[in-house]
């Protein structure tokens, strides 16, 4: 992987998770509080059921990319066929709902997509795809505001917008090549007979699903303590502390994404001494870079007090054990230790669940802050 790749996928989930956070104070502007509550609880709760819904299809596609692409391929098939199956089921039980089914079907066959087209067809599509993405909710978000701004005080607005936004870029993903014509060598009566024989690289995905649900609990549920344990103020110092520490989370999602696939395409290279130190270093950089950047920028423009301070410190300072976590489990995962990556998240968040219940003092939000370093 050479620096212009990186620099795309860089890119990428800058603007992937730059929708979510234009999206979510624009809408905590125009939502009424407890609409905005169960807006933010809908992302939250999609960002939880996506790996449930596609099988944790993504981590499947991660690491056999290289060996069995014939398999993905049906694999995909398959998936496809089953989500638009679902998503009818859904619409048909419950149509009062179809918002929300609408938005969570179409972060999961995005994220399905994106994730093959990373593997097969390079960064520069994975680029395009998330600038479609990124440019429909821009163009929509500003014709809509500046038209009928009403619309933008109703949950469904948002939903739709989010909706129609991902659909843009799976046709653009359509587009690119043939996967829609695979199609026709998918055979739902032997569906069965498809998942049993490749049951190994199916059960490769399940097992990792505690983890990614592990992920969520750490990385969600922390403000459900907040909500629930302390007051409405403190909430919000948390939520404005927090967001600002969290845009060097960009990085660590280009990590995540890029990691894996480094480790599988130049393993020998990636476990050197030399390549490690080299990572420490860079790692060590950007985070200090970063810190003082943020630091300068919320200290003399936004004035932050002591309080916000030091929430932004504690949640910044366990950042960084994140970068190496995910450099160490990107060797677990080549070497698929799906169990033990699942065994080392998912006994991470009950211990952070636990110590949360021990502590319901001042400090219980501390321990929420500081788990990424029980990864290490």
């Amino acid at each position: 992987m050479n620096i212009k790749q990186f620099i795309l996928y860089g890119l990428s989930v800058a603007l992937n998770r730059g929708v979510v956070f234009i999206l979510l104070p624009l809408a905590g502007y125009f939502l009424n509080l407890s609409d905005f509550g169960f807006f933010s609880l809908i992302i939250i709760t999609s960002q939880l059921l996506v790996p449930i819904i596609t099988l944790n299809i993504s981590v499947v596609i991660s690491r056999e990319f290289l060996d069995s692409r014939e398999f993905l391929e049906k694999y995909c098939s398959y998936m496809l066929c089953f989500l638009f199956l679902g998503l009818l089921f859904c619409l048909l039980v419950d149509i009062n709902r179809s918002y929300i089914y609408l938005y969570v079907f179409s972060e999961s066959l995005l994220m399905m997509l994106l994730t093959r087209a990373r593997f097969y067809y390079g960064s520069r599509t994975y680029f395009l795809a998330t600038l479609i993405k990124s440019f429909i909710f821009l163009l929509i978000l500003a014709t809509v505001n500046f038209l009928k701004n009403e619309y933008m005080t109703s949950i469904i607005f948002f939903c739709a917008l989010l909706s129609l936004a991902n659909f843009c870029s799976v046709i653009f993903l359509f587009c690119q090549d043939s996967f829609i014509r695979n199609l026709k060598y998918v055979d739902l009566i032997k569906a069965k007979r498809f998942f049993i024989e490749n049951k190994v690289f199916v059960m490769f995905g399940l097992v990792l699903i505690p983890h990614s649900l592990s992920q969520w609990i750490m990385s969600s549920s922390d403000r459900y303590f907040v909500k629930i344990f302390f007051s409405d103020s403190i909430l919000g110092q948390y939520s404005l502390a927090y967001s600002y520490a969290s845009i060097f989370m960009l990085l660590i999602s280009v990590l995540a994404i890029v990691l894996p696939e480094w480790c599988v395409r130049n393993h020998s290279l990636f476990i050197s001494k030399k390549m490690f130190s080299k990572f420490i270093l860079l790692s060590s950089l950007l985070y200090i870079i970063s810190f003082v950047v943020l630091y300068s920028f919320i200290t003399i423009i936004l004035k932050f007090d002591d309080v916000l301070l030091n929430i932004f410190s504690i949640v910044y300072a366990s950042l960084f054990f994140l970068c190496l976590y995910h450099y160490c489990s990107a060797i677990h995962f080549y070497h698929k230790k799906s169990i033990f990556i699942t065994r080392t998240t998912l006994t991470t968040s009950v211990v952070s669940v636990l110590f949360s219940f021990s502590f319901l003092g001042k400090v219980i939000y501390l321990v929420w802050l500081l788990q990424p370093m029980l990864h290490i």
